[in-house]
C-alpha cells in the first residue's frame, strides 16, 4: 500500500491490481536478490515502474516493442575507424606552469 500511495498507482478493477502486484512481487524479489547478493557497485529500489514486467517497461518508454538500437555485431561495436589527424597544426611544446594560474 505504502508503494502505491508513493506512485500515486491506482488500478480499474480487482484482476488488473492482482495483476499488476504479481508483478510488483516479481520486480521486489529481483530488487532484494540484488541487493542481497552483494556483489555489485550499486542498490536498487523500487520506483514508478514497479509493477510493469521488463516488456512493458520497453514499451512504455519507446511506445514499441524491441529495441531502438540497430543491430550490430561483436565485430562492428568494436571496430576502430582510423581518421586523418593534421599534425602539423599541433604546436609543438606547451607551457602549463602559467595557464590559468
Amino acid at each position: 500500500e505504502n508503494w502505491k500511495q508513493e506512485f500515486n498507482k491506482q488500478y480499474d478493477d480487482l484482476e488488473t491490481e492482482a495483476t499488476a502486484f504479481l508483478k510488483f512481487l516479481d520486480n521486489w524479489k529481483m530488487i532484494n536478490d540484488h541487493n542481497i547478493a552483494g556483489d555489485r557497485s550499486f542498490s536498487m529500489k523500487l520506483n514508478q515502474f514497479g509493477d510493469l514486467t521488463g516488456e512493458e517497461f520497453k514499451y512504455y518508454v519507446h511506445g514499441h516493442d524491441g529495441s531502438c538500437m540497430k543491430p550490430r555485431s561483436v565485430e562492428d561495436r568494436i571496430k576502430m575507424n582510423p581518421i586523418e589527424l593534421d599534425a602539423s597544426a599541433a604546436p609543438d611544446a606547451i607551457d602549463w606552469t602559467n595557464q590559468n594560474g
